[in-house]
């Protein structure tokens, strides 16, 4: 092993010896995120389908979706159901609201079957809310995998527990510039000292600002909050490549974790505050999505702890491949926030 290596693996002990197969995790995660998308990180872009029964069998349909994909979205109703004419309204915050009426006659809708084509194509999720005419609504999340629903007169609590924790889950998973965030602080900590506090850091710190985004608080505009988050990442690929012992964040890796948490958080709470939440729901389907959100975050940091006991065996670490790492992860995270910044203005 030549001097260089030998004095960061001195110095940094565990951090090198695990950063050599995170390395090459990162930039394979790095290629295939940067081949089919641009500026745009998360896979996640949920939609709301909002039904309101009138009397007479006829109900309100507000259906809301991100305008990139609603045109490739079709709700299909059942075959004693009629739709109205439906009037589409584009809105700043980059969705498409479309509104008509729908006359299901004497059938009603209770135990008829609900589905929406293009959901595998367009990788988005359904939040689907019925209110019936006495109040009580019933809830479900559709995606590509159950793009079917059939509608029941109440939600039971099993359905509406795995509703929201599937959309959590999956807003961790398809949102990969929150997941080389974390790849990015798996690269600078010692896992047998700093991962424990450095993931529950991060944990408590989108907690905090998801909670109080999604109940109103506070209100942060999403586009910049974005920006930020892809800036969040350059500054991790930089200490990267600083391989900086005394640096604070090597140091301290939990401040970092739990002060960029924070930011983070407003990312999260993009997935639910541009549906809405159910009304007498918002708790539970806080708390549910924000631990899908924890689940999905701790099967990652598995996969990964997996592939380094795995790949640590054979890969040998080096400071260009940590190097090329960083390089990799950084540039793909200054690509989106300029992107993102851009689209600000």
């Amino acid at each position: 092993m030549n001097r260089i290596n030998h004095h960061h693996m001195t110095k940094t002990g565990t951090v090198a010896r695990w950063s050599g197969p995170i390395g090459v995790l990162s930039i394979l995660v790095v290629i295939l995120t940067a081949l089919p998308r641009s500026g745009h990180a998360h896979g996640l872009a949920p939609a709301l389908l909002d039904i309101a029964e009138g009397t007479d069998g006829r109900f309100e349909v507000s259906f809301t979706a991100p305008a990139a994909s609603a045109s490739q979205l079709e709700l299909q109703w059942p075959q004693t159901c009629t739709a109205g004419t439906s009037g589409r309204r584009s809105h700043n915050d980059g969705t498409v609201i479309a509104r008509h009426d729908l006359d299901c006659g004497s059938a009603g809708l209770l135990g008829k079957r609900i589905a929406i084509a293009g959901l595998a194509v367009t990788r988005t999720e359904v939040l689907v809310r019925i209110t019936w005419h006495d109040g009580h609504a019933v809830t479900a999340v559709l995606h590509s995998t159950n793009p079917t629903y059939m509608v029941p007169e109440r939600t039971t609590a099993g359905a509406l527990v795995l509703s929201y924790l599937f959309l959590g889950i999956e807003h961790i998973l398809l949102g990969i510039d929150h997941l080389l965030f974390v790849l990015g602080l798996l690269m600078l900590i010692d896992w047998r000292k700093q991962l424990l506090l450095t993931i529950t850091a991060f944990t408590v710190g989108h907690s905090v600002t998801l909670s109080i985004a999604i109940l109103g608080t506070v209100a942060v505009p999403t586009a910049p909050v974005e920006a930020i988050i892809a800036l969040s990442i350059v500054f991790l690929a930089v200490e990267i490549v600083r391989a900086d012992p005394a640096s604070p964040v090597r140091r301290a890796p939990w401040s970092v974790a739990a002060g960029f948490g924070l930011l983070h958080g407003f990312g999260f709470a993009g997935a639910l505050t541009g549906i809405g939440l159910p009304d007498g729901e918002v708790a539970e389907a806080l708390f549910l999505f924000n631990l899908g959100v924890e689940i999905g975050q701790l099967l990652f940091v598995g996969v990964v702890a997996i592939i380094v006991m795995s790949a640590g065996k054979v890969v040998r670490t080096t400071r260009g491949m940590m190097l090329a790492s960083a390089y990799a992860i950084g540039s793909l995270a200054a690509f989106w926030a300029l992107d993102r910044i851009l689209e600000i203005g």
